[in-house]
C-alpha cells in the first residue's frame, strides 16, 4: 500500500509540474537595445481611431506547436508565428492545414541569434536580432530542417532556401515612455493593417495556467522572465478591450494555444512591441505602385493653393519670415518616405523622418504625418529668398544623408541637383500623374524605385 501510495503521489506531482512550470520562454531584456529600434512614424489622430472596433488574422494562423522547454520563445514568434502570417495574408492562404504545412523555421532564426555559450539553446534571444536576420537573409521553412528548436548546423543549401523569403524592414510600434492609449491604439492600427505584432512580456507564473482571459495575480512592477510571443486579433468589446495572443506552448495551453490579455494588463506587462515591414501588397515583382500628396496648413487653418508648372509646385502666396504652418506628408501607397528643405544658404535639412529613431517605412493602405505635429506648428526663420521641399517617396531604403550630402555638393538648379544625384533611380516626370490644383500625384507598374516631389516657397521678409 506504501509503495502504491509514492507512485500515485509521484504522478501528482509530476501532473502539477506539467500542468503549470514546464513552458520554456527565453526573451532576454535589453531596454537600451529596444529603444535604439527606429519607431514607426506617429500618424494622424484620426488614422488611429477610425478603425474597426475589432479585427483578426486568426484565420492566418497555423497550429500553434510547442517550443518544449528550449528557451526559442524568439525565434517561434517571429518565424513560425509572425512570418508564417505574413505569407499567409500575402497568398490568401485560410486552411489551416494548408498554412501549418508552409510555416517558416524558428530554429533557422534562433542558431544565428544565440550566444555561443548557448550549446542547448536553452539562454534566450533578442526579437530585433532576430528581425534583422529576417531581413538581411531571410528564413528558411519548417521542414526545411530536420532540427525544430536547437539545430547545429545550416548548410548553404538552407540559407540559399531562406533568402527567397526576407522581410523588407522592421520597426519598434511604441516607445517604451509612450502612453497606454498610444501604445494600444499603435498596436490595434498595425492589426487592423494585417500585420502581425511580436511583443515582449514580462511574463509571471500565473500566465503559464490561464484560460480564456488572463487575470494575472502578480504585480507587474516585479521583473519576471521575458517571452516572445504574437499578437493576432483586438476586440474593444472583449473582456473590456483585449488582444489576442498566439503563444509557442502547444495546444493545451490556454485556448488551443491562444489567449486574451485585457488593454489594461497589456499595458502593465508588454514591454516591447515590433512590426515587420512588408511592401508585398504589390503584385508585380519588379514594379511597384505610388500615389501620395503634401499640404501646407497655415496656422488659421487655411490650405496654401500651388500652381503647377515644369515638374515643380510653387504655393500661390509668399511665406513671411516667422509664418506659422504645419505640413502633412500623405501617401496611400506603402513606401519609404523622406523629405528634407534647401534654401538660399544652399544647405539641406531634414524634415522626415524628423529624428533618427523614427522609421522612413510609411506602410500601411493610408499614411497622414503631421509635422512638427498635429498641435505645433513650423516657424521660417529669416532666410529669405527661394525655399524648397523636396519629398522622395522610394520603394527601397535610402541613404538619405548621402542624398543631401550630393545635392549640396553639386551645381545647378535644386532640380537639377536631385537630378543629377538620383538620376539611375528617378520615375520619369512623364510616368507621374500630377494634379494640377493640389500637390498630389500617383504612379503605376515603374522599374524604377523613387517618385519626387519638389514645392517651391518664394521666402518674403
Amino acid at each position: 500500500m506504501k509503495k502504491i501510495f509514492l507512485i500515485l503521489l509521484s504522478i501528482f506531482i509530476s501532473f502539477q509540474f506539467a500542468s503549470g512550470q514546464e513552458y520554456g520562454t527565453g526573451l532576454n531584456f535589453n531596454d537600451k537595445k529596444y529603444e535604439s529600434v527606429p519607431k514607426k512614424a506617429p500618424l494622424t489622430r484620426s488614422l488611429y481611431t477610425n478603425i474597426p472596433s475589432s479585427f483578426s488574422l486568426k484565420k492566418y494562423t497555423p497550429e500553434p506547436k510547442s517550443q518544449g522547454q528550449h528557451g526559442t520563445c524568439v525565434g517561434w514568434s517571429t518565424a513560425y508565428a509572425g512570418m508564417t502570417i505574413l505569407e499567409s495574408v500575402h497568398k490568401n492562404r485560410t486552411d489551416k492545414a494548408t498554412i501549418t504545412s508552409n510555416t517558416f523555421s524558428p530554429g533557422f532564426i534562433y542558431k544565428q541569434i544565440k550566444s555561443s555559450s548557448d550549446t542547448y539553446c536553452q539562454l534566450g534571444s533578442s526579437i530585433a536580432d532576430a528581425l534583422n536576420i529576417m531581413k538581411t537573409k531571410g528564413v528558411c521553412k519548417y521542414d526545411d530542417m530536420t532540427e525544430v528548436n536547437c539545430p547545429a548546423f545550416i548548410s548553404p543549401t538552407i540559407f540559399s532556401k531562406a533568402s527567397e523569403y526576407k522581410i523588407k524592414d522592421y520597426a519598434k510600434i511604441f516607445s517604451m515612455f509612450d502612453s497606454k492609449e498610444f501604445k494600444i491604439h499603435a498596436v490595434k492600427k498595425s492589426i487592423s493593417q494585417k500585420n502581425p505584432v511580436i511583443i515582449g512580456m514580462n511574463t509571471p507564473k500565473s500566465f503559464y495556467t490561464a484560460k480564456g482571459e488572463w487575470l494575472p495575480t502578480e504585480s507587474s512592477s516585479l521583473t519576471y522572465g521575458g517571452h516572445a510571443m504574437c499578437i493576432i486579433a483586438y476586440d474593444d468589446d472583449k473582456y473590456g478591450g483585449a488582444f489576442e495572443i498566439m503563444n509557442s506552448w502547444g495546444t493545451q495551453w490556454g485556448n488551443n494555444g491562444y489567449l486574451w490579455i485585457s488593454y489594461e494588463n497589456f499595458h502593465k506587462f508588454v514591454k516591447y512591441a515590433y512590426e515587420m515591414i512588408d511592401f508585398r501588397t504589390n503584385t508585380a515583382e519588379n514594379s511597384f505602385s505610388l500615389a501620395g500628396s503634401i499640404k501646407f496648413i497655415k496656422a488659421d487653418g487655411t490650405e496654401s493653393s500651388v500652381t503647377f508648372n515644369n515638374g515643380i509646385y510653387t504655393l500661390d502666396e509668399p511665406y513671411k519670415s516667422g509664418t506659422l504652418f504645419r505640413l502633412y506628408i500623405s501617401n496611400s501607397a506603402p513606401a519609404y518616405v523622406y523629405s528634407f528643405g534647401y534654401d538660399a544658404t544652399k544647405k539641406t535639412f531634414m524634415i522626415f523622418p524628423y529624428a533618427k529613431n523614427i522609421s522612413p517605412a510609411l506602410n500601411y493602405a493610408q499614411n497622414d504625418v503631421a509635422i512638427p505635429d498635429e498641435d505645433h506648428y513650423i516657424q521660417t526663420d529669416n532666410t529669405i529668398g527661394k525655399d524648397y521641399l523636396c519629398v522622395l517617396y522610394s520603394k527601397n531604403k535610402l541613404n538619405i544623408d548621402n542624398i543631401k550630402s550630393q545635392i549640396e555638393n553639386t551645381y545647378g538648379s535644386f532640380k537639377d541637383r536631385i537630378n543629377y544625384v538620383l538620376k539611375n533611380q528617378l520615375i520619369s516626370e512623364n510616368h507621374i500623374q500630377f494634379n494640377q490644383k493640389k500637390i498630389a500625384f500617383s504612379v503605376k507598374n515603374n522599374e524604377k524605385n523613387i517618385a519626387v516631389i519638389i514645392i517651391e516657397t518664394n521666402h518674403i521678409d
